[in-house]
């Protein structure tokens, strides 16, 4: 499903860089990797596809943790509240105008998160039911404008 294209954040960045034992010893237990949408969806498919070069990179197990709702709005608080500095959230293209849909987001968008890096690019797809009169987008835009709301 479209709306559960993930934009895993940090796990390119995560696979694309060499494995570096600095001065810490980050990670030193296993990466949390919440996703917005449910088990077997597209966002669990494509972080499990990864789950074996990253545990091989960082010495760590990965734990995908969908929690599915509310637009991502779920996954994404859970993640916002997370203190342990190994979580990491999988977001969906949802995500981006939950800001401007939801009321009252439980966290801040700008300020409890950290992007991390685009994983996936997908073609977005416009259905409308049968009986709109609308065989484009051009005359479905001129359709909503005649008809509001």
């Amino acid at each position: 499903m479209i709306a559960r294209r993930s934009l895993i954040a940090a796990s390119a960045t995560l696979l694309a860089a060499p494995a570096v034992k600095a001065q810490g010893t980050w990670p030193d237990k296993p990466l949390r990797f919440v996703i917005g949408g449910a088990a077997g969806g597209v966002s669990d498919i494509f972080l499990r596809m990864m789950e074996n070069r990253l545990r091989e990179r960082l010495g760590q197990p990965m734990i995908i943790d969908p929690r599915p709702g509310a637009g991502t709005v779920i996954g994404v608080d859970m993640a916002a509240k997370s203190t342990d500095g190994h979580t990491f959230v999988g977001v969906a293209n949802s995500f981006t105008v939950n800001q401007t849909l939801v009321k009252s987001l439980p966290y801040d968008t700008l300020k409890d998160l950290q992007p991390g890096v685009l994983m996936a690019r997908t073609a977005n797809v416009l259905a409308a039911h049968p009986g709109v009169p609308a065989a484009d987008f051009k005359a479905l835009i001129a359709y909503a404008k005649k008809f509001p709301g």
